[in-house]
């Protein structure tokens, strides 16, 4: 039911809205706004009345948002955007753009794709800076502000938030050139008998192989857990170490290593993520489609 005070809501309060949820602090958005916390304060439980719904609460020495809280964000990061559309020239000239685009990605899209993106940026938008900063959990990146776009392999669903598939790439192992492994394919029993090099990207990500193990039942020996697949070669050169990478890393190392067929069937997705508030902005659409005719002038997945 639309109410009253839901009618009475007004950009500003949506605005307000954002900051806070964005910054997680009152105070923080009343500077940034450049009024009184009070301001900001009157502004919240208006929206509080008007939505019913507490939205902030109190956690530790800070405030949280609940999800109903969350919803009301991502509608309003739709509705902030459409009116900033209005304003904005529908034209956009890479030639005579400033600024700077800030993108969170992971190893494998900058080792893939993203020096083509960069290439292009250098050529047609000289005075464009680009930014790349580390990222997995890409939600509270791109709805902070904290990034323009986002490159993960980590699926996410909000509201106010858009996915587009970039590419996808198969698991092969890559161990050294001596390795009786090395003439594959690898059979299951192989892998779980293998001594592993393991990439882990971090407590916060559970991987798709360790799914699929547990999903067989299955384990391997971690004989060395490493952040990411760079130092590989010189890590697993000399040893009877294999490691489960995206087949175009093992093709970057085709030169020093093997690469043997996998039995794990996991598919890499990489995903680029965009909220509500750039959808139709000019620059961060001519950013999304370099980046998407970038990918997908990737080679095919390796094959050994």
């Amino acid at each position: 039911m639309v109410t009253d005070e839901l009618l009475s809501i007004d950009f500003g309060a949506l605005r307000t809205l954002r900051l806070v949820w964005q910054l997680g602090s009152f105070s923080k958005a009343a500077a940034e706004l450049g009024v009184k916390q009070s301001t900001v304060s009157y502004t919240i439980d208006r929206l509080r009345k008007a939505l019913d719904d507490p939205l902030f609460v109190r956690q530790g020495g800070g405030i949280a948002a609940t999800e109903r809280c969350a919803a009301a964000v991502g509608a309003a990061e739709q509705i902030l955007s459409e009116i900033e559309d209005l304003a904005a020239h529908s034209e956009f000239n890479p030639a005579a753009a400033e600024g700077t685009i800030t993108i969170s990605c992971n190893y494998y899209a900058r080792m893939t794709f993203l020096g083509d993106v960069v290439r292009r940026i250098r050529s047609d938008a000289p005075g464009l800076d680009l930014h790349l900063v580390p990222g997995f959990i890409v939600g509270p990146l791109l709805f902070g502000g904290d990034v323009d776009i986002a490159i993960s392999p980590i699926p996410a669903e909000a509201s106010g938030l858009f996915r587009q598939v970039l590419t996808k790439d198969n698991p092969v192992c890559l161990m050294d050139k001596s390795n009786p492994l090395a003439k594959g394919p690898v059979t299951m029993e192989d892998y779980c008998t293998a001594t592993h090099a393991y990439v882990d990207f971090g407590a916060s990500v559970a991987t798709v192989m360790e799914r699929e193990l547990k999903l067989k039942g299955l384990s391997i020996n971690k004989a060395i857990t490493i952040p990411d697949p760079a130092a590989l070669p010189n890590l697993i050169s000399g040893t009877d170490l294999i490691a489960t990478i995206p087949s175009r890393f093992a093709g970057l190392f085709s030169d020093q290593l093997a690469i043997a067929g996998s039995p794990m069937t996991w598919q890499t997705h990489i995903y680029m993520f965009w909220t509500a508030r750039s959808h139709r902005s000019p620059l961060n659409i001519w950013m999304r489609d370099l980046i998407a005719a970038s990918a997908e002038k990737l080679e095919p997945p390796y094959e050994p």
